[in-house]
């Protein structure tokens, strides 16, 4: 996305577009509600924004979180 170089002038944030993610992996032998998994999902999206937006935040239901 940076290398789109895509103004953004309503942001008070940043003069270019930024893309944050969170995203979460169930494994098939854990059990989650659907809720539960928008709600991990929910919280590695705001990590994302939180350590400095432009980024990726994953982690594994039950297991380990990555950040890129």
């Amino acid at each position: 996305m940076v290398n789109l170089n895509i103004s953004h002038t309503g942001s008070d944030i940043s003069d270019r577009l930024t893309v944050s993610v969170g995203m979460v992996t169930v494994p098939k032998d854990i059990s989650m509600t659907q809720h539960a998994i928008i709600e991990l999902a929910d919280e590695q999206l705001y990590l994302a924004k939180g350590t400095g937006r432009n980024r990726i935040c994953a982690c594994l239901a039950g297991g380990n979180q990555v950040t890129a």
